[in-house]
């Protein structure tokens, strides 16, 4: 099957999202889901390894417009670095389609379905905040693991951190009402020793749930445009009045907005939409799906 683009800037979007799943981890893989003419593209920046693993998963979700309904129904699950190749090989004919490499693969986050409704708002989180606790978060595993350390300290030590609650990443309860200002907080050189260069032009403001006219997909995904209206409608609450929701967001998930580039410079705060145990951050460049920690 073979996926047909609008233009370069989505596939620009496309590549982009999938680079940097690819630095966020090696073995990446990409969920591809069409309904319509809206392909809706899943990654797992961060994912527990077995039961009883303690890193909490984190799944990125983008969603970009396709030219038309010619791969509605497809759901796949394939390699990053298999796409990488197919996107290669159309920049350099100038080619607009993708085809769907063939070699699916299991990965473990793909079966676990976040839910398709009942999201309700429930704060904001400005995205320097999120953007902050990334930063110290990468820090502080890059000092706990000085070269020579072994794979098991480190995988815990990454646990560890990527697993407390954002209240707890911020050191204060108060920074999650600080003023929203995205000064420094920019997409580039974000991930785990991933280096400078890719900007979140391409995964910034172009398609997002909101408006595609692709509500079945908008719904597999929990992103209605009913959600973002009524985030709109609800301002940030300050630190003192905090929704208790954000003390369930684990700092995994602020590593996940960074590292995909959903925190373009410039960007406004993230809303947090909540339905049962699962927990969603959103802005116009992507959304992170999680559940809560704790």
């Amino acid at each position: 099957m073979s996926i047909a683009l609008p233009s370069a800037a989505a596939l620009a979007d496309w590549q982009t999202l999938v680079e940097r799943a690819r630095r966020a981890d090696p073995e990446a893989a990409i969920r591809l889901s069409a309904a319509g003419s809206t392909l809706v593209l899943t990654c797992a920046p961060l994912y527990p390894a077995s039961l009883g693993d303690g890193m909490p998963l984190v799944l990125g979700m983008r969603m970009i417009r396709l030219a038309d309904s010619s791969a509605d129904g497809l759901d796949a699950v394939v390699p990053a670095a298999a796409l990488l190749d197919r996107f290669a090989r159309a920049n350099s004919r100038g080619s607009l389609h993708i085809g769907v490499p063939p070699q699916e693969v299991h990965a473990a986050w793909a079966g676990i379905a976040p839910p398709r409704g009942g999201w309700s708002a429930a704060g904001s989180v400005p995205a320097a905040v999120l953007h902050a606790i990334a930063r110290a978060g990468i820090a502080e595993i890059a000092r706990g693991t000085p070269e020579g350390s072994g794979a098991h300290a480190v995988a815990a030590l990454r646990r560890r951190v990527w697993g407390r609650s954002l209240v707890e990443a911020g050191g204060a309860a108060e920074r999650l009402g600080a003023p929203d200002s995205t000064e420094g907080a920019g997409a580039a050189d974000t991930t785990e020793g991933m280096g400078a260069g890719d900007s979140a032009q391409g995964v910034g403001a172009a398609d997002t749930a909101e408006g595609m006219g692709a509500a079945g997909t908008a719904q597999a995904a929990g992103t209605t445009g009913a959600d973002n209206a009524s985030a709109r409608a609800r301002p940030a609450e300050p630190a003192g009045g905090a929704s208790p929701v954000l003390g369930l967001l684990p700092a995994g998930a602020a590593f996940g907005m960074d590292a995909l580039g959903f925190l373009a410079a410039g960007s406004e705060p993230a809303t947090v939409f909540a339905s049962g145990p699962w927990l969603r951050l959103s802005t116009r460049g992507g959304h992170i799906l999680t559940r809560a920690s704790g």
